[in-house]
């Protein structure tokens, strides 16, 4: 997987998601990402996937988006790449953090001309 300077090496993937987000034609004001592969701390990057959004202009132009386990060094080295694309693609955000034992990151995006 590349995503502009960005080549993601040995990384899990979940099965058809990328398929179905390129082929679903719909936007979406929410998402929740909270699944397997991102306990393995061989990768450096994980849960790549939740960039599709991005990558494929998935997203309301004021949508939340929130992903757990985000205390994972490999976690917050793909929001970074996250919060860059977002802003890219003209969002603006917050970001608030939940702490229960593991980290919740909860973003309100918004495009910015509105």
């Amino acid at each position: 997987m590349e995503i502009g300077d960005v080549h993601f090496k040995n990384v899990n993937y979940y099965v058809g998601l990328e398929e179905y987000l390129v082929k679903c034609g719909k936007k979406f004001d929410f998402v929740c990402i909270d699944a397997p592969f991102g306990w393995n701390f061989r990768y450096v990057y994980t849960r790549v996937q939740l960039l599709d959004f991005i990558e494929y202009d998935l997203l309301c132009d004021e949508c939340v988006f929130m992903v757990h386990d985000v205390e994972r060094a490999s976690q917050r080295n793909t929001l970074r790449i996250f919060e860059k694309m977002v802003k890219e693609k003209g969002y603006e955000f917050e970001k608030k953090e939940v702490n229960n034992g593991k980290i919740l990151r909860v973003y309100k995006l918004r495009k910015a001309y509105l």
